[in-house]
């Protein structure tokens, strides 16, 4: 997405036809018609800002026009009243000089001043051809001096109209270029903030990822170290016991059962040789059940289960 040139944080809308620079929807409801063409507020206050060297180049262009004005009418008047032509030629070639400076290559006309075989050849050729040279010019400049007045006119218009559009125009481009100024000093600092916002967000999510990675590496140590503890630990030998005979029928064996169920799990109401009565119990515990059963008319096997850490 491109962005308004002027207001750095609006979006383009479209193109400045004059400068090429995108501009948002507030410059084209801004901008102006300069020289019969639509233009952008940055466009319109720079054109703005040439208003005070145009003023000079209108003064300049008035002096000049009255000036030629005078030696041209000075000129039909010479040629009128005294018949002076060589002096009318000259007060409008002076006013015709001007536009002649401007014409690249009219120097050639020197081009064969001083050439010659001897040294009063050159000075006379030269002379010659400069005097020549002279009236040439002087023509030529008595001849384009209307002209030279045309475009003095037409260079003071031109001015005038676009001294009156800009000058018109320079306020409220001051103003609005200002208030853009502002504008995107203050979106300067917002952004400036929203970067630190982020920066500081994107620190804290990186530390929470280290402390969690640092925790995980500390449960995983922990767990190593409870595993190798419990490794090391001295190891209980476990047993099963399978109960071998019974005893007698009767009251005797409800007995048993309670002795079992006091002792372990056992949650059965029936007893039957071969039946497996408790398994994985610790030996010191085995030995106590044993002794109990047996003090009850049972016979048990004890067999061994497996070592645990």
């Amino acid at each position: 997405m491109s962005y308004c040139h002027i207001h750095h944080y609006s979006p383009a809308t479209k193109q400045c036809p004059e400068c090429h620079q995108p501009i948002c929807a507030a410059c084209e409801q801004h901008g102006g018609t300069f020289d019969g063409k639509w233009v952008c507020p940055s466009c319109m206050k720079a054109y703005c800002d040439q208003v005070p060297q145009w003023k000079e180049d209108k003064t300049r262009n008035i002096i000049f026009l009255a000036v030629s004005v005078v030696l041209v009418i000075s000129a039909i008047i010479s040629a009128i009243v005294s018949d002076g032509y060589w002096g009318a030629t000259f007060l409008c070639g002076l006013a015709g000089l001007p536009i002649l400076a401007k014409v690249k290559g009219l120097g050639g006309i020197f081009k064969g001043a001083g050439k010659g075989n001897t040294a009063e050849d050159m000075i006379a050729n030269g002379c010659l051809v400069i005097g020549l040279g002279v009236i040439i010019i002087f023509i030529f400049a008595a001849i384009v001096a209307p002209i030279n007045i045309i475009i003095l006119a037409v260079n003071i218009a031109t001015l005038s109209k676009k001294i009156s559009t800009a000058g018109a125009a320079a306020p409220g481009m001051t103003q609005y270029m200002s208030d853009a100024g502002a504008e995107n000093q203050r979106g300067d600092i917002i952004a400036h903030q929203q970067a630190a916002e982020r920066a500081r967000e994107e620190q804290r999510q990186s530390q929470e990822r280290a402390d969690a990675q640092r925790a995980e590496v500390e449960r995983q140590r922990q767990e190593r170290a409870a595993l190798a503890a419990a490794r090391s630990a001295p190891r209980e030998e476990l047993c099963t016991l399978t109960l071998v005979d019974a005893g007698p029928s009767g009251p005797y064996r409800q007995n048993i059962i309670k002795e079992l169920k006091k002792h372990t799990d056992f949650h059965l109401d029936t007893l039957s040789n071969g039946m497996e009565l408790a398994a994985g119990i610790p030996v010191k515990k085995a030995d106590e059940i044993e002794k109990a059963l047996q003090a009850l008319g049972a016979r048990v096997e004890r067999k061994r289960a497996f070592n645990s850490y």
